[in-house]
């Protein structure tokens, strides 16, 4: 479907926030007609019928039913504003995400990990026996592990 069948198709169903549904079937029948219209856009799409399995739930607080029906307006109100200025996902370059660190930076972090666990650990056993062979020993595992 095009950007602009689709927003021709959903303008009839943009409603102000705030403005109530006669009834819960009144609502869920705007639900079901918005909801197929904003799969462009998988965020929106996804939170929308969140927001629609909410109202189809019987004898919730008129709280909790206005919220979401506030959300799902919203949604619908974004996904018209998108259409109308060519803004959908796919015209949108999308965000590089950060280089994954280097097995190098991966390996650093748990040897050093490693290395703080077992220097407390023979820190305690040489405060507890005999400290010569506790630092002599914490010396050979240090060079074991430390990075060359």
């Amino acid at each position: 479907m095009k950007p602009s069948e689709r927003l021709e198709l959903l303008k009839p169903l943009e409603r102000t926030t705030g403005k109530p549904f006669l009834s819960q079937e009144e609502c869920i029948a705007w639900a079901n007609q918005a909801a197929p219209l904003l799969n462009f856009n998988r965020q929106m799409h996804v939170a929308f019928l969140e927001h629609a399995s909410i109202i189809n739930i019987p004898s919730l607080s008129a709280e909790t039913y206005a919220a979401s029906v506030n959300h799902m307006t919203g949604i619908v109100q974004q996904a018209i504003v998108e259409l109308r200025h060519d803004l959908t996902p796919a015209a949108i370059s999308p965000v590089k995400a950060a280089p994954a660190p280097t097995p190098r930076h991966s390996e650093w972090k748990r040897v050093s990990a490693v290395a703080a666990i077992l220097l407390f650990l023979f820190a305690l056993v040489g405060a507890l026996a005999n400290w010569d062979s506790a630092v002599a020993t914490m010396l050979k595992v240090w060079a074991r592990f430390s990075p060359k």
